[in-house]
């Protein structure tokens, strides 16, 4: 958040800063939705992958290292909008509004759209203080595609100081460099499918660098899969992923966009500033029974965006 964003929901002569009934139970609503993409998805999704990247890349079969990386993609989708929904819920408590920062990131048609929609504070916060004063798109194209892989190459080290970082910035800088010299207006002309397709493929192969324990590992991983590597004998898909596992993995697929952009109501009843119906009451304090019992059975782990 910006200060100047912030400033006038703090000023206690604010006459947007009050709470009420819909308000506190908007607050409720998210902070739970929050909690269950947490604890009841993200948490298990780990598990998956904990499993795949706790084993050499190099060892295992290209199926098991396509389900473990498909996991983390997941789990890092529900992870982070899991963290911003609770912190939105708990702004609510206080009369706080806080700006969304996931807009279904995973239905977007290009890279450029994606990060629009993905993690929209950082992105706005490299937008306006790197890219913009380099000269943003303002410039010829050249010096634009440059400002894009500063912008990136700074973006991947902000998770870290980590060559996988660094390379993962650098090949979204270079993917955005392709679309606006001419990768975009191509896609604009296909079906939307194709472009839907175009960037989760990209996405996740290079989330596979982004996830793994090291570039090394995200590089064999790779490997591994483009040669559909047959793997050291005795790594089964049961040692890595039980059926609960696999269904909520499946679940995970439908939750991310693709159920909302399907059924708007049902996305229209998530955002609803309202106090929930008694329906939606009920689904609630499910969720958060599930949430709560996978905190206390100890399954909870630390958000991911501690690391960064």
């Amino acid at each position: 958040m910006r200060y100047n964003q912030q400033a006038p929901q703090l000023d206690p002569r604010s006459k947007t800063r009050k709470v009420d009934l819909d308000r506190f139970s908007y607050g409720i609503k998210r902070l739970i939705l929050g909690l269950a993409k947490k604890a009841i998805i993200a948490d298990q999704l780990a598990l998956i992958y904990a499993k795949v990247a706790s084993v050499p890349a190099a060892t295992l079969p290209a199926p098991i290292l396509i389900l473990g990386y498909t996991a983390y993609m997941m789990q890092l989708y529900f992870d982070f909008s899991g963290y911003s929904d609770m912190a939105i819920g708990i702004g609510e408590f206080f009369g706080i509004t806080l700006p969304e920062n996931f807009d279904y990131p995973y239905l977007a048609c290009s890279i450029g759209e994606y990060w629009r929609r993905w993690h929209m504070s950082l992105s706005g916060w490299f937008r306006d203080y790197v890219y913009i004063p380099l000269g943003g798109s303002r410039c010829r194209l050249r010096r634009t595609c440059l400002n894009l892989l500063i912008v990136f190459t700074l973006t991947g080290l902000w998770h870290g100081a980590a060559w996988q970082y660094v390379v993962f910035g650098l090949l979204h800088g270079l993917i955005l460099c392709a679309e606006r010299l001419g990768l975009r207006r191509a896609l604009e002309r296909l079906p939307r499918f194709f472009g839907h397709l175009y960037t989760v493929m990209v996405l996740w192969l290079t989330l596979v660098i982004f996830g793994a324990p090291g570039l090394k590992e995200g590089l064999a991983a790779l490997w591994g899969i483009f040669t559909w590597q047959s793997g050291a004998k005795g790594y089964t898909l049961a040692a890595f992923a039980d059926a609960k596992l696999l269904l909520i993995l499946a679940v995970s697929f439908l939750l991310c966009g693709p159920l909302q952009a399907l059924r708007p109501k049902l996305k229209e009843a998530l955002y609803a500033r309202k106090a929930p119906s008694l329906a939606g009451a009920a689904g609630l304090l499910v969720l958060l029974f599930f949430g709560l019992m996978r905190v206390t059975a100890g399954t909870y782990s630390a958000f991911i965006y501690f690391q960064f």
